[in-house]
């Protein structure tokens, strides 16, 4: 099964808002992954968002207790909680 990678940038406009940026990509080739499902969530709620033609995605807001899931058919499904220690290449 193959694998992708997540390019995670959090964004920081004050102390007290933040934005969850990324792009998808392909593991072995490095290209982007158009229309990968991700899943944003908590127990108190979720966001559910497809990544674009580019493999890119945002979050209005970004909230440290959240998980990211990513999930595309014939990838193996990658889960990680976002945060300051591992923005960047996931």
């Amino acid at each position: 099964m193959r694998e992708f990678i997540a390019f995670i940038l959090i964004l920081f406009s004050n102390h007290l808002s933040a934005q969850l940026i990324g792009t998808v990509v392909d593991k072995d080739s490095n290209k982007p992954l158009p229309f990968v499902n991700i899943w944003y969530y908590n127990k108190e709620n979720s966001e559910g968002f497809t990544s674009n033609e580019k493999g890119e995605f945002k979050f209005k807001v970004f909230d440290p207790t959240k998980k990211l899931v990513l999930n595309k058919v014939g990838y193996r499904q990658f889960e990680m909680k976002p945060d300051q220690k591992n923005a960047g290449l996931l």
